[in-house]
């Protein structure tokens, strides 16, 4: 019945915009385009369970930040919702919304829509995949710095990918593993995973650990490659080797 009545209401709006409905002028808009995944290099990519960014105008009374986890699906007047489902909301400000798709969102076409203080925004369609990794960033395994140029990665060094959109989790085991466990490359050579698991105490983000291999190229711009699902994440990293990196 629950599933049934989030098909239902998506349908309901979409149907009402079909209809000709047109919100006022004065109404939270979503921008065109404007549902991206969270991580840098997403794009429009986006998987149930991920962390997504929406663009646009009005979509806050004001500006408010999750303090509590699960976060609520009610934050600062605003409600986003995902095929008639209510997302998850870390983030909102009137130009930019941080939320997490539902982890049972069918994948598919998925309607978003933003509610303020009851008042109907626009709704604008995103297609959502089983997979979507997008990275957020790369930190040395030993005390959680970034990796950066001032602070490169060695060969041999354990490391954390901090990533979204990798997939369902496994609940029944603690830390919750990624169902599907990545595959990394360094400079275009495998790179060891250690583990694939959802980050305790966050929603949506999850920790990949890698030893990093021997024979991985120096420079401040190694690309690290995180693939799942058939999709494939990249991002730039600083390595030191044979040559010092300044």
């Amino acid at each position: 019945m629950r599933q049934f009545a989030r098909l239902r209401a998506g349908f309901v709006i979409s149907e009402v915009s079909a209809a000709g409905y047109r919100p006022p002028a004065e109404s939270p808009r979503i921008l065109d385009a404007g549902v991206t995944g969270a991580a840098f290099d997403s794009g429009p990519r986006l998987a149930p369970g991920s962390l997504v960014s929406i663009y646009g105008e009005r979509l806050g009374a004001s500006t408010g930040q999750a303090s509590q986890m699960p976060p609520a699906t009610t934050l600062a007047g605003l409600i986003v919702s995902i095929n008639g489902a209510r997302a998850p909301l870390l983030y909102v400000s009137p130009g930019q919304v941080n939320v997490q798709i539902p982890w049972d969102t069918t994948p598919g076409p998925g309607a978003f829509t933003v509610f303020v203080d009851g008042a109907l925004g626009n709704s604008v369609t995103a297609e959502i995949g089983g997979f979507a990794p997008g990275i957020f960033l790369v930190a040395h395994g030993a005390g959680g710095v970034p990796v950066s140029p001032r602070q490169p990665a060695l060969a041999g060094e354990t490391l954390i990918i901090y990533a979204t959109g990798l997939g369902p989790a496994n609940n029944t085991q603690p830390n919750r593993p990624a169902v599907e466990t990545p595959t990394v490359r360094v400079g275009d050579v495998p790179a060891i995973v250690e583990l694939a698991e959802m980050t305790p105490g966050f929603v949506g983000l999850h920790q990949v650990t890698i030893q990093l291999p021997a024979g991985v190229p120096a420079g401040v711009t190694v690309p690290l490659t995180l693939t799942v699902g058939g999709q494939t994440a990249t991002i730039s990293l600083a390595i030191q080797g044979a040559a010092t990196v300044n």
